[in-house]
């Protein structure tokens, strides 16, 4: 009997393990697709209320995946703990009221608005700085009292991904500095950070992302100290991001057969990626940009030696190759195949992850 309550926490479970970006192999895979299930069916009234003040197609009918939970479900959840506090998300969570549900998810969709308008203007600040000062620098440091703690890791992130440079961001606080620092790959940022813990309060954290605490006289000399480290490791070798790329594909090979088997291997998350691919020589029939702010590039494409016509979208890449490219060009693609629906018609869509013209 209490197995059988327990299940229906799963929706917890799911959101937990996704939003906490936890390794989705073994157990925790099978803990996070049947805890897919049970939020498809949620009768939690925050949670629904949470859905409806934001907009998110989850229920039997709009089945939910691990990137809504990363992008749009865990965010929400996040935002009241990073703008305020955690106690509004968990009082949504428990609310059985509907009216007193309803006013909690409209206060968590205006933290998290408040939270990517924070966001993007201070990752527009440091972008500054990283394009200036430390344009030739192995390491981009940046701090400021006005930046509220709760979202340095989202901007450190941001720019590490940018400019593939390790990323320190601080608020200074009157007696010390605090700060969120992410990494590239090549490099374990909590084995640098370890050699300079005589210089802090305290730190945390793993390869790829920690926080530091420190007293304000000690500040110059751990961006020194650390920037070294950085620059010792990386021994002057330029950086570059790669893409990697499980298989080449041709657009023959594009149908729902493929898709149906990419589908077995869900959910996915870190440690179990989609799978990615690489195909050549499209040509573009339409490209346009699309999207709130003209963010994300849509083309159509085709390959010469097929008469299938797909459609691809990049997110986030409009301002990037919008004017790069143009209809009649060839392009190498890298994507993720997935599957769109609208007004009950299904078609396969290619996710762009990058693309150049091709060579021939």
């Amino acid at each position: 009997e209490n197995i059988e309550k327990l299940k229906w926490s799963l929706d917890l479970v799911a959101i937990g393990t996704v939003g906490d970006c936890v390794p989705l192999l073994s157990e925790n895979r099978v803990l996070v697709k049947y805890g897919l299930v049970v939020l498809s069916k949620t009768r939690r009234v925050g949670l629904l209320e949470m859905f409806k003040v934001g907009r998110i197609k989850i229920g039997e009918n709009d089945f939910p995946d691990t990137r809504k939970i990363a992008f749009q479900v865990a965010p929400r959840i996040n935002a009241a703990g990073r703008m305020d506090h955690a106690n509004f998300a968990y009082n949504l969570i428990l609310e059985k009221n509907r009216v007193k549900a309803c006013d909690l998810a409209l206060e968590i969709e205006d933290k998290n608005q408040k939270r990517q308008k924070i966001t993007s203007e201070i990752v527009r600040e440091v972008r500054i700085l990283a394009e200036g000062p430390f344009k030739d620098k192995e390491l981009i440091f940046a701090e400021n009292e006005h930046w509220p703690i709760g979202v340095l890791g989202l901007v450190a992130g941001k720019i590490t991904e940018e400019f593939h440079k390790p990323a320190a961001v601080f608020q200074k606080q009157p007696a010390e500095f605090v700060g969120s620092l992410r990494s590239i790959p090549q490099i374990n940022i909590i084995e640098k950070i370890e050699e300079c813990a005589e210089l802090l309060k305290k730190f945390g954290g793993h390869s790829q992302a920690a926080g530091v605490t420190l007293k304000q006289e000690n500040f110059h000399l751990f961006c020194e100290k650390f920037s070294r480290l950085i620059a010792q490791e990386l021994g002057g070798k330029k950086i570059f991001p790669a893409v990697e790329i499980d298989l080449e594909i041709t657009s023959r090979d594009i149908n729902w057969e493929l898709l149906m088997e990419i589908k077995k291997m869900e959910p996915f998350g870190k440690e179990n990626e989609e799978p990615v691919f690489l195909v050549r020589n499209l040509k573009i029939q339409e490209i346009k940009i699309v999207g709130n702010g003209n963010k994300h590039l849509k083309i159509s494409i085709m390959a010469e030696d097929s008469p299938k016509v797909f459609d691809a979208i990049g997110f986030g890449m409009g301002e990037k190759f919008f004017r790069l490219i143009k209809s009649g060009d060839k392009v190498d693609l890298v994507v993720n195949l997935k599957e769109d629906e609208w007004n009950g018609n299904r078609k396969i869509q290619l996710h762009i992850i990058d693309l150049r013209k091709s060579e021939s």
